[in-house]
């Protein structure tokens, strides 16, 4: 293999910083009590219920497990690229004037998580971290948490992800966890398709892309993050 085409070779990313253990708050621990209460009753044979809440908590660990699962992806190695940020299905795209990072005509990619959805939410280029911001529940006009990741290319190209809390977390009470989990802090280095935040319970994720991009996806696409070409930049 000549060194070009190892050049090309996709990259496969396996590392996953976000753990239930880590990111899952209070809910793992209410659930892991309720099982040992429900495994301690059964034992004891204090009454068929307590089967019942053993399996539930059972299932309730199982399910929060399940939302933080992290598949290993392969990520092209090309740096040109813009890969997906996440999986889910290409809602809307559409072209905008993009003030806060880009400060310039943008491609908007609107990206629907459901919450069956891998959440994990990868960097769609390589570069630096240049913004992180976090915008609340009802600031500018918007229902649900967000928070805002900018990166700088090295040849100074400019990519703005936006990610939107699911209206599923206002029906939940506050200890269950974190709406938007987001790892890179400013000035931080990113790789192409790296682990960089989770949505549990889904989400909305906005990417914008320089408009001098070729975009390769439309509307109603389904994309993996990490792996599925948005644009060459």
């Amino acid at each position: 293999m000549t060194a070009k085409n190892q050049a090309a070779a996709p990259a496969e990313l396996t590392d996953d910083p976000i753990s239930a253990l880590e990111q899952g708050g209070g809910l793992l621990s209410l659930l892991a009590a309720l099982a040992l209460a429900g495994l301690v009753g059964w034992q004891r044979r204090r009454g068929a219920a307590w089967p019942a809440l053993l399996a539930a908590a059972l299932a309730g660990l199982a399910a929060v497990l399940w939302t933080f699962r992290s598949p290993a992806r392969r990520a092209p190695a090309d740096p040109d690229l813009a890969l997906a940020p996440c999986d889910g299905d290409v809602i809307a795209v559409t072209e905008v004037q993009e003030p806060r990072f880009l400060k310039a005509a943008a491609w908007q990619i609107t990206v629907r998580l459901h919450p069956g959805h891998v959440q994990v939410v990868r960097a769609p280029v390589g570069g630096v971290v240049r913004l992180r911001r976090y915008l609340p529940a009802g600031q500018e006009g918007q229902r649900d948490d967000a928070l805002l990741l900018g990166v700088q290319q090295g040849q100074g190209s400019r990519v703005l992800l936006r990610l939107q809390a699911s209206g599923l977390w206002r029906r939940l009470p506050t200890y269950v966890g974190r709406r938007i989990i987001l790892l890179p802090d400013l000035e931080d280095t990113l790789q192409p398709g790296q682990v960089s935040g989770h949505l549990p319970l889904g989400g909305e994720v906005q990417i914008y892309l320089p408009q001098t991009g070729r975009l390769a996806i439309a509307q109603g696409q389904r994309l993996r993050g990490g792996e599925t070409i948005l644009a060459r930049l």
